[in-house]
């Protein structure tokens, strides 16, 4: 009567066990990356219809993924990502222009410019925040 069992619970519960495995990358975990700083202006003026944001993020990944985009955000309404040119596991920095339509916010308060970067398989860093007015 046990062996029965056993053998009934081992066939019922073997799908389920190969399912749950199925979806582990095979590459372990993912951790996020980190940003290690983060170098904006504080003050852009609009041209041509839009502010273009120079930012350089320095940044580190313990899982060696290439970091492929920067996340932003200025305001509720106001946020988007920037690929990163070249993505590549050794590289610990990269230089992207973020551009904001001259229509959003440009009244000259300072707002808080949220930043984060987002590894190959999707992990994406805390946010580090930049004072930014739109002039």
């Amino acid at each position: 009567m046990l062996r029965s069992f056993l053998r009934h619970f081992a066939i019922c519960t073997l799908p389920v066990a190969a399912l749950a495995c199925a979806d582990r990358d095979p590459r372990g975990d993912n951790d996020a990356p980190i940003i290690d700083s983060v170098e904006a202006p504080l003050v852009v003026s609009a041209q041509d219809g839009a502010y273009a944001v120079p930012v350089t993020v320095l940044f580190h990944d313990n899982d060696r993924e290439a970091i492929t985009h920067v996340h932003y955000q200025l305001a509720p309404g106001v946020e988007g990502t920037v690929e990163v040119p070249a993505p590549n596991p050794n590289r610990e920095s990269t230089v992207v222009t973020i551009r904001i339509p001259a229509s959003a916010h440009g009244d000259g308060r300072t707002r808080a410019l949220q930043l984060s970067v987002i590894d190959g398989r999707g992990a994406e860093s805390l946010p580090q925040t930049s004072p930014l007015t739109l002039d």
